[in-house]
């Protein structure tokens, strides 16, 4: 039982899926002109725009974090000068993504100047071997700098051309090379290598001269630089652009700044170590002189020419304690002046490097400068972009004052160190002076001025090693950066994409009328077919689907099967007793305009064919329709409402026998409009007339008032048999549907069954023409393609979106 029941659901929702999908699909031309219309305009984007495209390049950046560049310049390693500045991928990356760097580049490569070769329909730039002439600018003005200019240039011949602004105004004839004055600045059209081979006479061209900085800020938007990975130093960058080869120099154009500016940063360690070792010789060389004067003086006052000690052996000791005193002396100066710089230098000062001896504390000091020296050179890039807020200034800055503090307190240190071991040395050297108090006083004098000397001595030949070490350090930097792949423009361009585009057509041009014809479903609230007043009917049901057929032979044997169906669906549901008389029919509707006089004449006519005795009432008095189809006026006969006022008026003698397709009828028709048709219709008189008419015709059809306008059918529904309820294609509305139910429920009409006049199956998607057939109740279904509806009636108004005038054109075309 719930297998059933699930499959009957299932079929319902099937139904009403290729119902909602069949209003659709009548209307197929709309979607098919849509995509059409809106894929042309595809294809016109897709011809006209400006393509763009991508180019590509990949650089491997010396990372200390990743390991640094490899280089032949490995060899010179060992003199301890080519550590250079390390950096972290990461910083690198938004330095080559830097709008400095980038302006920079722009300015180099004159990207900010853009010539385009004029077309019909849209102009096309031109670069490198294309582009036949360029612009030269001297003497230019900063307002000129800062504003955007556009010339038009027109090559009239190889040697000369026409020049003007963009806005029209002529400037003249010129010819190539020759310097023009414009307002603020001196220009000149220079022929390229490619003029010749281009041969651009007749030709013209726009050049637009845009400000660097707004030709960067467009590059800088279009650039994309980002690490491969987390764990590799390999950067990517690429660059979108109309010109594939313009795209690709841009990119070799920034690598190759971005490795000048950080050789320029490498190289300040070493020209500030240089300029240091300069100032110390300078003033060494000095104190030098005058010790090596003084040492002369001392022996030209004492008139000495070689002093030799008579105690070999204590001098020989003497001299050893001397020499480390010495060398002790001379570490403990270079360690004053080091401690004295950092005391004094500021916080984009570099220190000087390699200048702390190479033993275990300058072991531990060196690499601490040099990575104080690499912080110092990163901090200075970050601040020259103006990112003063920028987290890894803060994380440097508090990185520069560890070092600081750490470098500081190593060299304090050191010092401390020194001063314990010159104390001991000098204890040793006055015990062994005083073992020597034998030797002359003008040699121990002499002794203390030659130990200054050798100080000094010493501190001189130290900085002038130092100094060729740092001018080799200047003479090789290596590059911050290495290219594995160079600049290369892909021929394919990126955008506009032709599959993205001739998708967004179809999805546009399918969206466009679903969307129109969704609002139209949505706001429209008439019922079109059977289905449309199933949903709403509660369980009556549809006796028969009337089709809207075509005049002629074919259109009126469509119409008489449909009304056999009616005929046969409603004898279903009619109770017929032999001893009750003929069966009273009641064919009415919520409101006028649905064609219920014309589904009753009908139907009497098909029940005739049957040689059924036979009768059509009207019962409409207040506009009553079925003179029409005697092609009458409503005054030519009396009827029913003048029987039913006037006593003297016999029934028998107003009915009217009509004859169609070789059958007989009969007719009573409404009669002369009262001015009282509801106090006629509940008379005496009105009861026994349906008393007597049931015991002389078989089938008895009463074409009554509306329900919704009047009560009069309502008065009389009592005597009704069946109630065929019209209902109008594109005209009843679905709640008028719903009102009927109401009268059913509330007992006020009898044994209701549902006709649906004037179905249009030639705009209805799922019908085909075919013979009734019965089902559930038994009334009949799917036929019909087409009528000519005999306009009985008033048409009701129709929807907004149906009384416009273009609506009906285009319903007409589809027609067609």
């Amino acid at each position: 039982m719930q297998d059933s029941f699930n499959m009957e659901e299932q079929e319902g929702n099937e139904v009403s899926s290729f119902k909602t999908l069949g209003r659709y699909l009548r209307f197929w031309k709309w979607f098919v002109i849509s995509i059409l219309i809106c894929s042309a305009i595809a294809f016109l984007k897709l011809r006209y725009a400006t393509p763009q495209f991508k180019a590509t390049a990949k650089i491997l950046v010396n990372d200390e974090k990743k390991g640094n560049l490899a280089s032949e310049l490995g060899a010179f390693a060992d003199l301890g000068m080519l550590g250079g500045v390390k950096n972290n991928v990461d910083n690198e990356v938004e330095i080559l993504n830097s709008t400095t760097l980038v302006e920079k580049t722009i300015e180099k490569l004159r990207f900010n100047i853009v010539y385009l070769r004029k077309g019909n329909i849209r102009d096309v730039e031109e670069y490198g071997a294309e582009l036949p002439i360029e612009l030269q600018i001297t003497n230019a003005s900063d307002a000129f700098n800062k504003k955007f200019q556009s010339f038009i240039v027109k090559i009239i011949s190889n040697s000369s051309f026409e020049l003007e602004y963009a806005s029209g105004k002529k400037l003249g004839t010129f010819r190539f090379g020759a310097p023009i004055v414009v307002k603020e600045a001196r220009i000149s059209i220079q022929k390229t290598p490619f003029f010749n081979s281009i041969a651009p006479v007749g030709d013209s061209y726009i050049i637009n001269r845009n400000p660097v900085i707004e030709k960067a800020a467009e590059y800088s938007k279009e650039l994309t630089v980002e690490a491969l990975s987390k764990t590799s130093s390999i950067v990517n960058l690429s660059v979108n652009n109309a010109v594939p080869k313009k795209a690709a120099d841009f990119l070799d154009g920034l690598i190759a700044i971005y490795n000048e500016e950080a050789i320029k940063d490498k190289n300040q360690i070493s020209e500030n170590t240089l300029k240091f070792i300069q100032e110390r010789l300078g003033i060494i060389s000095s104190e030098l002189g005058a010790e090596e004067s003084k040492a002369k003086g001392f022996k030209q006052d004492n008139q000495l020419v070689d002093i030799s000690s008579n105690a070999k052996i204590y001098l020989d000791n003497f001299s050893d304690l001397d020499k480390k005193l010495i060398e002790t002396e001379t570490k403990l100066r270079v360690t004053e002046i080091m401690a004295d710089f950092m005391k004094h230098k500021s916080r984009s000062e570099l220190v000087p490097a390699e200048l702390i001896p190479s033993e275990k504390i300058g072991a531990q000091v060196n690499p601490l400068i040099l990575q104080y020296n690499n912080l110092v050179l990163q901090n200075n890039r970050l601040l020259k972009d103006g990112k003063k807020s920028n987290a890894t200034l803060v994380n440097i800055d508090q990185q520069l004052t560890d070092l600081e503090r750490d470098i500081t307190q190593s060299i304090s240190q050191y010092k401390s160190s020194l001063v314990v071991v010159k104390d001991d040395l000098t204890k040793q050297y006055d015990l062994m002076s005083g073992k020597l108090s034998q030797i002359p006083t003008q040699e121990q004098e002499y002794r203390v001025i030659e130990r200054q000397q050798k100080i000094k001595e010493g501190i001189y030949l130290y900085l002038i090693q130092k100094r060729e070490e740092t001018a080799i350090a200047l003479s090789v930097t290596e590059p911050n950066a290495k290219i594995v792949d160079a600049g290369r423009g892909n021929p394919i361009p990126i955008s506009p994409n032709k599959n993205i585009y001739f998708l967004a057509a179809l999805l546009l041009g399918f969206a466009i009328p679903f969307g129109i014809l969704y609002v139209i479903f949505l706001l429209d609230d008439k019922i079109y077919n059977g289905s449309d007043v199933e949903e709403k009917s509660k369980g009556i049901p549809v006796l028969a689907e009337i089709p809207n057929v075509l005049e002629g032979k074919s259109g009126e044997a469509q119409k008489l099967e449909a009304f056999r169906t009616l005929l046969n669906n409603t004898n279903f549901i009619t109770p017929f007793d032999e001893n009750d008389g003929g069966k009273v029919i009641y064919v009415s509707s919520a409101k006028k305009g649905e064609g219920k006089t014309f589904v009753a004449y009908n139907l009497a006519n098909s029940y005739s064919n049957l040689e059924k005795r036979t009768i059509l009432i009207g019962t409409d008095f207040r506009n009553p329709q079925l003179h029409k189809f005697l092609n009458q006026s409503k005054s030519a006969n009396k009827g029913l409402s003048n029987y039913l006022h006037n006593n003297s008026y016999k029934w028998r003698d107003l009915v009217i026998s009509k004859a169609e397709n070789g059958f007989e009828f009969d007719m009573l028709l409404a009669g002369d409009i009262p001015p009282n048709p509801t106090l006629l219709l509940s008379s005496k008189r009105f009861e026994d007339f349906i008393a007597e008419i049931k015991k002389e015709y078989d089938i008895i059809i009463v074409d009554t008032a509306p329900t919704l306008l009047v009560s009069d059918t309502l008065i009389i529904s009592k005597y009704a048999d069946t109630t065929l309820y019209v209902a109008r294609s594109g005209v009843t509305e679905k709640k008028l549907i719903q009102y009927a139910v109401k009268l059913k429920e509330d007992d006020k009409i009898n044994n209701v069954g549902y006709v649906i006049n004037s179905i249009d199956y030639s705009s209805t998607y799922g019908y085909g023409y075919g013979y009734g057939y019965g089902y559930g109740y038994g009334y009949g279904y799917n036929y019909g393609y087409g009528y000519g509806y005999g306009g009985d009636e008033a048409v009701a108004a129709k929807p907004w979106y149906r009384r416009v005038k273009i609506s009906k054109l285009i319903k007409k075309f589809f027609k067609k």
